[in-house]
């Protein structure tokens, strides 16, 4: 059996105090660098969604939009049957997501045509 030297008590302090101290560095550190990637994947990932919708506006006929009452008689109108079949074969580009029109009709949101 060996005696414990006073170097050796005085070097496992040490060694505690510094995990002690490195512990909540680096778990702040990971904390950090995980919330920055995160904040990079969600501006990419907005601006996909903003190109993909300016996309979409861009191939909406403003005229099909302005003969919508975005109520449920616009399903028999020939400007609603394009507009929907537009958003469906858009939406083929972006399988997993839905795509829709949205209005604001006497202070109210209201939907319309959607894939």
């Amino acid at each position: 059996m060996t005696e414990e030297t006073a170097t050796d008590r005085l070097t496992r302090r040490i060694w505690r105090v510094v995990s002690a101290l490195l512990v909540p560095v680096f778990l702040a550190g990971g904390y950090w660098a995980a919330q920055w990637r995160a904040d990079i994947a969600d501006r990419e990932a907005r601006r996909a969604l903003l190109r993909q919708a300016a996309s979409i506006a861009r191939a909406i006929d403003y005229e099909y939009v302005q003969a919508l009452s975005f109520t449920a008689a616009d399903r028999v109108l020939p400007e609603f049957q394009r507009l929907r079949d537009g958003m469906m074969g858009y939406q083929t580009l972006i399988p997993g997501r839905s795509i829709f029109m949205l209005a604001k009709r006497g202070g109210d949101v209201v939907f319309g045509p959607g894939s």
